[in-house]
């Protein structure tokens, strides 16, 4: 921070430490969000670690429907 003093509690500036890790993304909401994001980073192994496979995909909501071949 480049002031020479804290900002007013009660004024509409906020100093938060932690919000960067790294390469992370930053959380900007509240602090308790942000503390809980962080322990839960902290004591769960990240979810492909525990077994799951994350995937990015299109989402059509017509996942029953299914294309085959070529001539489409």
């Amino acid at each position: 921070m480049l002031a020479a003093h804290a900002p007013d509690p009660d004024g509409p500036v906020k100093e938060m430490a932690g919000i960067a890790s790294g390469a992370q993304p930053w959380i900007l909401d509240s602090s308790d969000q942000l503390a809980l994001v962080r322990r839960l980073e902290r004591d769960l192994p990240a979810i492909e670690d525990a077994g799951c496979e994350v995937g990015i995909g299109v989402a059509t909501g017509g996942e029953h429907k299914h294309l085959w071949g070529t001539d489409l």
